[in-house]
């Protein structure tokens, strides 16, 4: 089989993290270091970009307190139901004030959120979550499943939905991201 960037016709694989890829593909890949790369742009730049993704209003609703509950696109993915995924979602906004949460959907989600949870802040404009390595934009804690978005962020609490789930590749996508989390803060 050739997933995961190792079909012959692959040439390069561009990456922000040098950690969490495959040995049969290192020849091929070219590690862009995300924070690298934002600093290398000028301000100028950097207003360009986030004006393409409206993320400024975006941000000046955000406060230090808050929560960034990161989805996935698991029903779209058939990985779960969408009754099971929301009861992993009402599980986690449950155990925290629901007025310091905001939900960051996957930009492949469906789901209307707002019909879900109406009483939380949702993030309705798609854009890639290291948008918000350009701006100074902080959160007490970021909470997934397995997002790997959230190793994007330091300095932050990155907490992993530790309940049940009954889904194979979701729990091993989840050790996965937890591993090169706790690798990624270990080096530091």
């Amino acid at each position: 089989m050739d997933g995961f960037g190792t079909h012959p016709n692959i040439k390069e694989i561009y990456l922000s993290k040098k950690q969490g890829f495959s040995e049969s593909i290192k020849d091929k890949v070219i590690v862009n270091e995300l924070d690298t790369l934002v600093n290398s742009i000028n301000p100028d730049q950097k207003n360009k970009i986030l004006k393409m993704f409206n993320v400024h209003e975006i941000a000046n609703n955000i406060k230090e307190t808050d929560i960034l509950l990161l989805t996935e696109p698991f029903t779209e993915s058939f990985e779960l139901t969408l009754e099971e995924e929301l009861e992993i979602y009402n599980d986690i906004i449950s155990k925290h004030n629901p007025k310091d949460i905001i939900i960051k959907p996957h930009p492949r989600e469906t789901k209307d959120y707002k019909k879900y949870f109406p009483n939380i802040r949702i993030i309705t404009t798609p854009f890639p979550l290291e948008i918000f390595n350009l701006i100074d934009v902080k959160f007490k804690k970021i909470i997934t499943i397995h997002s790997s978005a959230a190793l994007n962020f330091k300095d932050v609490e990155v907490e992993f939905y530790e309940g049940e789930i009954n889904n194979e590749q979701v729990n091993a996508g989840r050790k996965q991201v937890k591993k090169q989390y706790y690798e990624m803060i270990n080096k530091n």
